[in-house]
């Protein structure tokens, strides 16, 4: 897939090493689907302080990082920091870094296909990994067209995760 600006998926935050003298505000990030990104499929993108709540997300294959939390330190010191202050609950992530610059306390950081232990994510839990599905025409009603790339089997732990959940 082609993308413009900077191969970002879901770019949120910012005030990209700015001072600034208010508080930025903070998102929700809930059901998207980052694929095949030439950077990042999630990206708090430098805000000072937590840029958002990201919850049943999908994340694929994406150069950089499927999750990436980098912080600035605060809204007067613009230092790059891993992420601390990010809420992260029920994201699915295969290939690729899973979940990069991030340092977050665990109550932040529960329920994503990275914190389980007992087995790894593998192409096994999806009923497809073609991402070209994603290409199909809408329905005549505009409606999406129905897809089984990255949702998972009936049979997958994970289930419960991901932005088709």
């Amino acid at each position: 897939m082609n993308a413009g600006g900077d191969s970002n998926g879901f770019k949120i935050g910012g005030f990209g090493k700015k001072v600034i003298n208010y508080d930025p505000p903070v998102h929700t990030i809930k059901n998207c689907l980052g694929v095949n990104n030439g950077a990042h499929g999630f990206y708090s993108n430098h805000q000072p302080g937590q840029s958002a709540t990201w919850t049943h997300n999908t994340s694929y294959n994406n150069k950089k990082g499927n999750f990436t939390m980098v912080e600035c330190a605060s809204i007067s010191n613009p230092t790059d920091i891993p992420g601390t202050r990010e809420i992260l609950h029920y994201n699915l992530s295969y290939k690729n870094n899973v979940l990069d610059e991030a340092n977050l306390p665990s109550e932040n950081n529960t329920d994503n296909s990275w914190n389980e232990d007992t087995e790894n994510i593998s192409a096994d839990n999806f009923q497809s990994l073609d991402a070209s599905q994603l290409t199909k025409d809408r329905g005549p009603d505009g409606a999406l067209p129905d897809i089984t790339f990255m949702k998972l089997t009936n049979k997958s732990r994970f289930n419960m995760l991901g932005c088709f959940n």
